[in-house]
This record gives structure tokens, sequence and C-alpha cells, in this order.
């Protein structure tokens, strides 16, 4: 008896043991790893992006956001998590100890059999646990993409919020020039009116134009902190977080045409590798339901103690022991069927989507292919050409007012007019830069540049 019960403590406490151990080393290695990557947050150094009559990098603002948006970092932890996956479902299933006491003790030849303890192992059949490892593999493969995918989206965000703000920020200097612009032709009008050249009216109409664009102006600033919130909001800070403010970019040209950027999709786009990965996840899941169609095995060995019984007995108290052998009867096919029929169905679902936004990812590159080009052909027009002439437009209206060779409303059209093209120009700065970040986030890759002559 105290053999047994010395055995019986033995199997119980020692697994016990071993896993107080190992969960005490992880629980540690977690603290320490948590702690580690503490200190290195804490060594690295962001860029400040608020200082003072500074200008706004793009290529800081990006970085930063790399390194502080939270939902990248949520991505990041959700990959690294599936990574651990694989070496969980590719392990053995736990082994089985059991323990018999007889409390009405059952006689033998050798003596009465007091207890016993049984340790059994399953093993499901060959290929299921490399299956399921492949099945796993392919998961976390879908996380990495949605992780690559949300550094792009995050990105492209980031990218057109900084434009976005770019263009605010532009759209404040030219109706603050074109304000003071109005109030020194108002300051005309009003020694014109003074010396009785021209009505009051044209005093008038010069006040109210410098009343419409303060106007539009402090539209222009309310909606500059709204962009900053955004953008704020996007590198992981606070929305009053100061920020500079952008700096120019110069304005540069698409270099691969259709065809080269619908290659680039196809071999780049984190989404189709995604469905890629979906693809064979779904295959290793219909692989795996045609291996139930297989018995799993359960081995075991079983150790008796038996108690002195007839002394006259040849073998009297020697314990028995004895070996065990199981495996499961797959006999309901009809839901072997049905399994693998689901897993048939979910692989066919999964190329259907990856076909279908392939078809969509490259109709979304040419559609901002175009918007590119069309940013591009509304840049050039306006530089070279509309700006231009309005600016001499103007010239001239006011030397013909000033000499009284024309009235105070030519000289506000122009003026309306070259604002006009002034706002319309930046925004097609603008325009063509976010709907550039807006194809490298479909494609999933840089896009090179020229810059324009």
């Amino acid at each position: 008896m105290k053999n047994l019960l010395f055995v019986t403590v033995l199997i119980v406490a020692l697994p016990a043991l071993v896993c107080a151990t190992s969960r005490r080393d992880y629980y540690y290695g977690a603290d320490l790893a948590s702690s580690e990557q503490a200190d290195q947050s804490a060594k690295g150094e962001l860029p400040d992006l608020g200082e003072v009559d500074s200008l706004l990098s793009l290529e800081e603002t990006v970085a930063y956001a790399l390194a502080a948006n939270p939902q990248i970092a949520a991505a990041k932890s959700r990959w690294e998590a599936a990574l651990s996956r694989p070496k969980v479902v590719s392990s053995l299933p736990d082994p089985a100890v059991g323990v018999t006491y007889f409390g009405e003790q059952i006689e033998t030849r050798n003596g009465p059999i007091r207890g016993g303890i049984t340790l059994s192992q399953r093993l499901p059949w060959l290929g299921k646990l490399k299956t399921k490892s492949k099945i796993a593999q392919s998961k976390a493969g879908v996380f990495e993409e949605r992780y690559e995918s949300t550094r792009l989206v995050v990105t492209s965000r980031v990218k057109q919020t900084y434009f976005e703000l770019y263009w605010i920020t532009k759209a404040i200097t030219i109706t603050r020039s074109n304000v003071g612009l109005l109030k020194q032709l108002e300051k005309v009008a009003q020694i014109k009116y003074a010396t009785g050249k021209v009505p009051q009216q044209d005093v008038l109409k010069a006040q109210v134009e410098i009343s419409k664009l303060q106007n539009d102006l402090d539209t222009f600033l309310e909606m500059k902190t709204t962009v900053e919130a955004k953008l704020n909001a996007l590198l992981g800070r606070s929305p009053e977080a100061p920020l500079g403010d952008p700096e120019g970019s110069e304005f540069e040209t698409l270099t691969l045409d259709l065809d080269s950027l619908y290659k680039l999709a196809k071999a780049s786009s984190p989404e189709l590798s995604l469905h890629r990965q979906l693809i064979e996840k779904a295959e290793g899941e219909l692989k795996l339901a045609k291996l139930d169609y297989f018995p799993d095995f359960a081995v075991g060995v079983q150790y008796q103690q038996i108690d002195l019984g007839a002394p006259m007995a040849p073998q009297e108290g020697l314990d028995a022991w004895s070996v065990m052998f199981s495996m499961s009867l797959p006999i309901w096919w009809g839901k072997k069927r049905a399994g693998v029929s689901e897993a048939e169905t979910k692989t066919l679902s999964e190329r259907f989507a990856y076909s279908d936004r392939e078809n969509m990812l490259l109709f979304e590159v040419k559609d901002s292919y175009f918007r590119i080009n069309t940013a591009q052909r509304q840049i050039i027009l306006y530089k070279e050409s509309l700006i231009p002439r309005a600016e001499q437009s103007l010239r001239v209206s006011e030397e013909s007012y000033k000499a009284d060779k024309t009235d105070f409303l030519n000289l506000i059209d122009s003026q309306r007019m070259l604002l006009h093209f002034q706002l319309a120009y930046e925004r097609a700065q603008a325009d063509f830069q976010q709907n550039l970040a807006g194809l490298e986030e479909i494609v999933g890759a840089k896009l090179p540049e020229s810059k324009s002559k």
C-alpha cells in the first residue's frame, strides 16, 4: 500500500511541479521582455513635431506614425501571438494518468488487488498534427499580411492628412495675402472717393470683399485645428499636441505606366497576399477534414498493487502490470462527408474572394492612376498658364483703375480670379500627393517618381 501511495503522489506531484516551474519561468520571461521593451521605448527618441517656427517633415511624420501608432502596434501583437499557435496545435495531447483504489478488494490467485495506476497517451493519425501546424502557419501569415496592410493604411492616411494640412496652410497664407491686397485697393478707392473720382460704392465693395475673405480665413483656421487633431490621432498623440507647418514639396510626376502598376499591385499588394494565405488555410482545413476518416490511437500502461494473500501461492503479493492499446472508430461517415464538403465549399469561396479582390484592386489602381494624371495636368495648367495670366490681368486692372480707365468691379473680378487660381493650384498639388499616397497603399509599395522641370 505504501508503494502505491508513493508512486501515486510522485506521478501527480511531478507534473504539477514542472508546470508551476514552467509557468514561473514564463511569467518571469514575459515580465523581463516587457521591461526590455519599455526600456527600448524610453531610449528611442522620436522627433519633435511641434517646435516653434519649424517645418513639419513628411519623412519624420511618417516615421513617427510607424513607431507610435497604436493600430500598428495592435496588428503586430496579433501577428506575434499567431506565430506561437503552430507549436500549440502540432504538439501531442497531454498524457492522462488515473488512480484506482478498491474499497472492496478483489481476490486473485496471488492475493487481493489493493489498487492501480494507469498512464495513457492519445496519438492522432499520421499527418494530422503536421496539417494543423500548416493551418496555423497560414493563419499567422494572414495576421502578418494584415499587419503589413495596417502599416500601409496608416502611412497613406498620414500622408493624405499631412497634405490636407499643407493645403489648408497654403490657403491661409494665400487668403491673408489677398486680404492685404484688398486693403491696399480699399485705400486707393478711399483716396479716389475723397477726390470725387469714384462713388462710395467702390469703397463699400472693397470692404465687403475683405469681410468675405476674412470669413474664409477664419474657416480655414478652424479647419486647420481639426486636421491637426486628426494627424495627431494617427501619430498616437493628444489632439492638442503642437505641430509645425508642413514643408513644401516639389511637384513630381509618376514614372510608371498603367500596365506596370497592375503588375506591381499583383506582386506586392498585402491584400492579395492575405487572400492567398486564406486559400492555403482553407486547403489545409480540407486536408484535415479528409484525415478525419482515419482513426486516432491511444496507448498506455497499467500497474496494479496486489497485497499478500494465501501463504502457499507461488507468486504471493506479486504486483501486476499490463499494456493497453485502443483506437477510435470513425464509423459516422455522414459527419465526415459533411465536414469535407464544408471545407471544399470554403476553399472555393476563398478562391472566388481572391478573384474578386484582384479585380477590384486593379480597378482601384486604374482609378487612382487617372486621378493622379488629372491632378498633374491641372498643376501644369495653373502653374504655367492660368496663374501668370491672372497676375498680369490683376496688374493691368489695378493700373487702369488708378488711371480711371476701368471701374472697381473689373478690378475685384481680377482679384477674385487670381485668388481662385492660386487656391486651385495648391488644391491640385495636395490632390496629386494624396492620390499618390492612396495608390501606394493599393499597390503595396513605394512608387518611383521624377522631379518635374
